[in-house]
């Protein structure tokens, strides 16, 4: 009798796991869009605030159910009326990457046609002011479905919709040259809470933690003062702070008097001269009505930081 050793099994195991592969398939699109790839890849990364604003025939509405859009987090799509009887997806992001701008998630449930789901997209400059987004699906069929084209063309509508954001100016940068030296407004940034208080209580009257004490997933609520009208307090989560890059960046949870969403990131560089510094803010917005301007308070709170420098260039906070 011949014994049974893994030798003897494998010439049977390999057909079935090359069987297996071959029901993996993909599906690839490409689209060109209008505007800058930075851009677009910033609006990418904020769908779940931008998509029900813009194209709410689509997503009625979404949210995050586990993290805030790094990996690992868990988010819930629901459909509007233009996708009929499709209810929701929930998918999990897998990678977030900002230098090759590419962000891939795997599909939790979904369609029963597919018994697995996971795509990538990734956003390239191709000509002047416009930018390739190629994005690809791999999928496994469950009997006899074929290609998902119907999720192709809601992922050519979620891409249109990240150009209306940024042909909206959805997408906001600031860049200024503060005379102080990076460091000392970092140091200011990192004290703002005893500062600002101080210097503008008439805009900011008071910090607290909730949650945290500024690392990121803390949460603080900032009193507004006089100056800000409808203002009360805004809750503020902190998602980035970084102290060898100098980067610092925060989502407004609630209570912003002009916005429904606002989340930015904010990055200290020396500047071209000795003593100074490059400041940069991008941020992504959804305003409470059209009438609402573009977010710009971080210049004037930057310019705060500078007096603040400039009066006690060696002040220990």
């Amino acid at each position: 009798m011949m014994a049974f050793t893994a030798e003897t099994a494998l010439p049977t195991a390999a057909p079935q796991a090359v069987f297996e592969s071959t029901r993996v398939q993909t599906l690839s699109h490409t689209e060109l869009l209008n505007g800058e790839s930075h851009n677009l890849w910033e609006a990418c990364k904020h769908a779940v605030a931008l998509l029900p604003d813009l194209a709410p025939e689509y997503f009625a509405r979404a949210e995050f159910e586990k993290g805030w859009g790094g990996p690992g987090s868990i988010g819930v799509f629901h459909f509007g009326p233009a996708i009929p009887g499709a209810g929701s997806v929930k998918h999990r992001i897998d990678l977030v990457d900002d230098e090759s701008k590419t962000l891939a998630y795997t599909v939790l449930g979904g369609d029963p046609s597919y018994s697995s789901f996971a795509a990538e997209m990734k956003f390239s400059p191709a000509d002047d002011n416009t930018t390739e987004v190629i994005w690809t699906a791999k999928y496994e069929p469950v009997g006899e479905a074929g290609p998902p084209e119907h999720i192709k063309k809601n992922v050519i509508v979620t891409l249109k919709t990240f150009e209306k954001a940024v042909m909206e100016n959805r997408v906001v940068r600031h860049t200024q040259t503060l005379n102080a030296p990076a460091d000392t407004i970092w140091n200011i940034l990192m004290h703002e809470d005893v500062i600002l208080p101080k210097v503008i209580p008439h805009i900011i009257a008071s910090y607290e933690f909730l949650e945290g004490n500024g690392e990121p997933g803390s949460i603080r609520l900032l009193k507004l003062g006089h100056a800000i009208p409808n203002g009360n307090h805004v809750v503020e989560r902190i998602d980035v702070n970084e102290a060898a890059t100098k980067r610092w960046g925060y989502t407004v949870l609630q209570g912003d008097p002009k916005y429904k969403y606002l989340s930015a990131v904010m990055q200290f560089l020396p500047g071209a001269e000795e003593g100074t510094t490059l400041a940069k803010w991008v941020g992504i917005y959804v305003p409470h009505n059209q009438n609402i301007p573009p977010p710009d308070l971080a210049l004037n709170v930057w310019k705060v930081f500078e007096g603040v420098a400039r009066a006690s260039p060696q002040a220990v906070y």
